[in-house]
């Protein structure tokens, strides 16, 4: 069993790893022969309060940061889980439940999404447009939204949170993500462990 099951058995809030405080625990189990994977205590409401508000702290120096720099966070996320990529499919396996063909297939998607990623750091761009009033233009800017919340299914959780996560994080927002109870490791917190490696700012 991967030591990513008592490693990232946590939450990662305002970039720190540390146990929520709830009042009770999920169980983290794999569905196939019902062997207990992990106990991850829930967040309370204040916790998640708390998690915006680092994500939205950090979401201003995100923003304001070079787009080829955030391009190169990506990039070292793609060679990471290029690099994770047997422990990672072991992680999706014995949480999903599925066969390593079809975490192989996952995986392979989500190395598209990371690449499509870099690309949409630098695809934003400003447009100059006519002005009705004389001696006068309009210009367009594209900024990010600020913090999105990123809430994922148990069925494909490492592809689709990070279909959403990738994306968000590319254009400069930064992002809360709540993974489903079922695949916490695999459709959470691997995820937050991957771009904390790559130098993501803390609690973006």
């Amino acid at each position: 069993m991967s030591s990513y099951f008592t490693d990232l058995a946590q939450q990662y809030i305002d970039g720190k790893w540390r146990p929520g405080t709830g009042s009770w625990d999920i169980i983290d189990f794999n569905p196939y022969d019902g062997e207990k994977l992990a106990s991850i205590t829930i967040a309370t409401v204040d916790e998640v309060d708390e998690a915006y508000r680092a994500a939205a702290r950090a979401q201003k120096e995100w923003a304001a940061t070079n787009a080829y720099a955030r391009r190169s966070v990506f990039e070292k996320v793609l060679r990471l889980v290029e690099e994770r990529e047997a422990e990672i499919s072991e992680i999706l396996v014995d949480e999903a439940g599925g066969t390593f063909g079809k975490a192989a297939f996952e995986l392979h998607l989500a190395k598209e999404f990371l690449r499509e990623s870099i690309h949409l750091s630098l695809r934003p761009e400003g447009r100059i447009i006519p002005s009705p009033i004389d001696g006068k233009e309009n210009r367009v800017y594209r900024e990010p939204v600020g913090v999105v919340g990123v809430i994922s299914p148990f069925n494909v959780p490492f592809l689709l949170s990070l279909k959403s996560v990738a994306p968000a994080l590319a254009l400069g927002n930064g992002v809360v993500l709540k993974p489903h109870q079922n695949t916490p490791i695999a459709g959470g917190t691997v995820i937050a462990k991957l771009f904390e490696d790559a130098g993501l700012p803390r609690a973006c």
